[in-house]
């Protein structure tokens, strides 16, 4: 018997499987990692499971949703959601990380970044929030290794770690030709 560590604060594709078929899957699709800027990241990698792919994905909050519904208070109106990745896709997956934050249950602001090109490196990103509401009250976060309607590898991998909200970059990104914002 293997034991499993879900990510405290997210709902995983893992968690999804064991939820519906009442065990775990063989193989984790998303798990902790040493691979990381800050000591852990989360690993979401796409596996194999009765002969498909189950895509990692992790949604804050206790359950799936195709709208992505409040699930953590948030007291201030931020301009970026940051983090770091490192971005390994199979056959031309791409991975995303979105960001959507709400007043009273309804959408005031949301962001979005897709992951495309292989970045063998630990690397800074920000999603840019646009707002066309209030000031939110709550927020949730969603991050996938692939399009999780159509995988395409079953190797794919990403890490992400030390989310985080802020009102300024870090540092100045070097946008380079392999990004591309969404």
């Amino acid at each position: 018997t293997n034991t499993i560590v879900y990510p405290q604060g997210w709902y995983t594709s893992d968690l999804f499987v064991l939820d519906e078929l009442g065990m775990p899957s063989e193989s984790q699709a998303v798990s902790s990692s040493t691979e990381s800027h800050y000591g852990k990241s989360m690993l979401l990698q796409n596996t194999t499971i009765n002969g498909g792919i189950l895509v990692g994905l992790a949604i804050t909050g206790q359950s799936f949703s195709t709208d992505f519904p409040p699930a953590f208070e948030l007291t201030s109106k931020p301009s970026y959601l940051q983090g770091y990745y490192k971005f390994q896709p199979d056959n031309n997956d791409t991975g995303q990380i979105g960001v959507f934050l709400y007043k009273n249950g309804s959408l005031v602001g949301m962001g979005q970044l897709g992951f495309v090109s292989k970045v063998d490196e630990i690397r800074y990103f920000t999603v840019p929030i646009n707002y066309f509401g209030l000031t939110p009250d709550s927020a949730s976060i969603v991050v996938s290794c692939a399009n999780f309607e159509r995988p395409r590898g079953s190797q794919t991998k990403l890490w992400i770690d030390k989310l985080s909200f802020t009102n300024s970059i870090a540092s100045k990104p070097k946008w380079q030709q392999d990004t591309r914002l969404y």
